[in-house]
């Protein structure tokens, strides 16, 4: 379910960056959207293929991003920024 994947993301950016506020950011949008949404949404920002799940390109990205504050900033943003067509 939707809520398992949003749980196994959540396990991932702890073990990673346990406290951070991308891990944080992550967790919210994906309980908003979806984890397929969240991960899409985060792939965008980040510049690599959108798969819609967390993969090993998405996971350098990750590593090499080193503004994982703006990163947080923008998934949040993304939550609040209505859809065209609203």
């Amino acid at each position: 379910s939707n809520h398992t994947q949003c749980h196994q993301a959540q396990q991932f950016f702890n073990q990673w960056w346990p406290q951070s506020a991308l891990t944080n950011a992550f967790y919210t949008l994906c309980y908003r959207v979806g984890a397929t949404q969240a991960w899409t949404t985060l792939q965008g920002l980040l510049g690599v293929t959108a798969t819609g799940a967390l993969d090993q390109a998405t996971f350098q990205a990750l590593l090499s991003n080193n503004n994982h504050a703006l990163l947080a900033q923008q998934l949040l943003a993304s939550i609040t920024t209505p859809l065209s067509g609203k």
